[in-house]
């Protein structure tokens, strides 16, 4: 998988309603659902109405983050 794939696909779908699936250290595992909102070179941003998370194109394409679009 080559990282500006990852961000064509991503940016294509700014707006879209999306669920994260974050996959951190001791096997901790944590899901995030909201929209994309802002497209930048090195991440992206996802928020719902409490929260908002940055996620890496370098994360969705090592599998840390997996995401669902809804």
């Amino acid at each position: 998988m080559n990282i500006e794939l990852v961000k064509e696909e991503i940016s294509k779908k700014l707006g879209s309603e999306v669920e994260l699936k974050i996959y951190g250290m001791r096997n901790r595992v944590e899901s995030f659902t909201g929209h994309i909102t802002k497209i930048y070179p090195k991440l992206f941003m996802v928020e719902n109405n409490y929260e908002q998370k940055s996620i890496s194109y370098a994360d969705v394409i090592t599998k840390d983050v997996v995401v669902k679009y809804l």
